[in-house]
């Protein structure tokens, strides 16, 4: 758990996974309800597959809301793992009838988040990449030429 906490806060690779978590979470919420599976049951379903102990932790608590009678969007609201864009639109969802579509629609949203980052630092990574490759070459040929010059000079 305290691991799984200082891997969510990592300055790159935190968003990303937090994103990518989000985004499957979502997605396989919506999965379930479409296909009819009701949704107490779903978030049961969902916490059991779970890999991510601050999302186990965090539909512990939406269940229990839902026992209650509170909406997923409320209880996402009371933890501090989903962001203010997920309970916003999961509220909307609620209130509309429409949760499924809404939690494609979030699915599809960190998924494209998640390849717009991953686009970017690979951007960034490539001319680094190059640099680090060409020094390494460079190593190795001035390690191959400085003893040829050096028996050149014993030989001359």
């Amino acid at each position: 758990m305290k691991i799984e906490k200082i891997y969510y806060n990592i300055p790159i690779l935190g968003p990303i996974a937090t994103k990518l978590t989000l985004a499957r979470f979502s997605r396989a919420l919506s999965t379930m309800l479409v296909n009819g599976i009701p949704l107490l049951d779903a978030v049961d379903s969902l916490n059991r597959m779970l890999e991510s102990e601050t999302l186990k932790l965090e539909c512990d608590r939406i269940k229990k809301s839902i026992q209650r009678g509170a909406g997923v969007s409320q209880a996402a609201a009371s933890g501090n793992f989903f962001p203010a864009l997920f309970v916003e639109m999961t509220a909307i969802g609620e209130e509309t009838g429409s949760l499924t579509e809404m939690l494609n629609k979030i699915a599809d949203y960190y998924d494209k988040e998640v390849k717009d980052v991953m686009n970017r630092l690979s951007t960034i990574l490539e001319p680094i990449i190059i640099v680090a490759m060409a020094v390494v070459i460079g190593f190795i040929v001035i390690s191959i030429i400085l003893p040829m010059f050096e028996m050149l000079r014993l030989v001359g």
